[in-house]
């Protein structure tokens, strides 16, 4: 992303963050965009769920889980923590976000394991959406460096996100 479309041009603000940003050309662009619009911390969280192979919730397995008690109680936990974090919101990125602001929100490690197990979380893919969202996050700090005076609602901030999502 150049200023003039010109390959020996030098490259735009966007574009730099773009080129070292740890996510492909479009998920950097999103992730710009949003740290830029102020909701930095809820587009790396969106970015992330977005480019990991899997959600981090368990997935029910007949061949681990041989008691059809614990299949459905596992079920039970994965589907009760998707509705919970989701909102109403019809979104797997926004899910996400919601499910890191919670975790987050755990200060000890006994706490988050608690967290994990009480909403049928896999500790492993739980983790590595953490320190995705984390490391996109710290990568957003240049843009982050002009202070916004504005601030905005949590509608707002979902409208934003929304926007950025799905245009």
């Amino acid at each position: 992303m150049t200023a003039s479309g010109d390959e020996d041009a030098p490259l735009t603000v966007l574009g730099e963050f773009c080129a070292k940003a740890p996510v492909d050309m479009r998920l950097g662009r999103f992730v710009a965009l949003g740290c830029m619009l102020g909701v930095s911390t809820e587009v790396c969280a969106c970015a992330a769920a977005i480019s990991l192979p899997h959600p981090p919730f368990l997935r029910p397995n007949p061949f681990a889980a041989t008691d059809p008690l614990e299949l459905y109680s596992i079920a039970a936990k994965v589907f009760t923590a998707r509705d919970r974090f989701d909102e109403g919101l019809l979104s797997e990125p926004l899910m996400c976000t919601n499910l890191l602001r919670e975790f987050a929100r755990q200060r000890t490690e006994r706490a988050r394991r608690h967290f994990i197990s009480d909403n049928g979380l896999s500790y492993r893919r739980t983790h590595t959406l953490a320190a995705v969202a984390k490391s996109l996050l710290r990568s957003c700090e240049p843009l982050l460096r002009r202070p916004s005076k504005f601030k905005m609602s949590d509608e707002l901030r979902l409208d934003v996100l929304r926007f950025l999502l799905f245009g």
